[in-house]
Formats: structure tokens, sequence, C-alpha cells
């Protein structure tokens, strides 16, 4: 799994897809992902804007008005991206969600499916455009 969709899920569900891939694993066999740290919360922040796209763009080919908003819950460690899409043909609506941990949380919810010698690695990617540089790549094995 790349770029923290682990994050994308809710606990329920990131629960149940990591038993699916511990079920699924053979004996010795890794499950390798990323998942924000804390400090994504140094990188993101709640917001409000708008982009208006009168030729298209990444949202669609055609004229479009982009609402978002992003929403901080720190006491589910997650942040909310809301976008609202409008268009001559029709609306639509968009929730990501970016949930982020600690070590010592990422660590226990892997040992509780099941899931033992865990490694995380924080750093490998600094210095780059892509990514913020507040993610942890954590390999977990069966």
């Amino acid at each position: 799994m790349i770029y923290c969709d682990m994050g994308t899920h809710s606990d329920n569900d990131r629960d149940k897809l990591l038993k699916n891939i511990y079920q699924s694993l053979n004996k010795d066999g890794k499950l390798i992902f990323d998942v924000f740290t804390e400090e994504l919360t140094k990188d993101k922040q709640e917001s409000k804007s708008w982009e208006y796209a009168p030729t298209g763009g990444f949202w669609s080919q055609k004229e479009y008005l982009l609402l978002n908003q992003t929403f901080h819950y720190p006491n589910n460690k997650a942040f909310a991206y809301q976008y609202n899409l409008l268009s001559e043909k029709a609306n639509k609506h968009f929730l990501v969600w970016d949930r982020y941990y600690s070590e010592t949380e990422i660590t226990e919810v892997l040992e509780s499916i099941g899931f033992s010698k865990i490694t995380i690695h924080k750093n490998i990617l600094s210095g780059n455009n892509f990514t913020s540089g507040s993610e942890m790549f954590v390999v977990a094995e069966k």
C-alpha cells in the first residue's frame, strides 16, 4: 500500500483490511505500507478555498467550480478534506481522510491483528518534492 492509503480507512475498516491481509499472507510473509505520522499536523491546517476552472482541469475536462474545506479532528488523529465539485451537468461531493499515527499506536494496531517483527523507517524520502516528510514506512511480518 503506498502513499498513506491505510489512513483513508476508518479504524474498523482498517482492522478488517489488516485481518484479511494477515490471513492471506504465508508464514513469514510481509506487509509493507506507509502512514502519516503526527508530523502531518505541522504540514496541514484547517482551511477553506475555491477554484474556478473555466476550461476544465484536474477534476473535470469541462468548466467547474470546486469548493474545498479541510477539517482537523485531533481527538481522532485525522484530517478530512471535503470537495464539492459544481458543474453545469452535475454536482459531486468527495470526502477524503488522512489518519495519522504515532509509532507506538501503529505497532499496537498491527500486534492486535497478530503481526510481529514490526519495523518502522522514517526520513527515507526527505529532500524531495513529492512527499512531506511526515510519513513512516512500516514492515510487518506474519
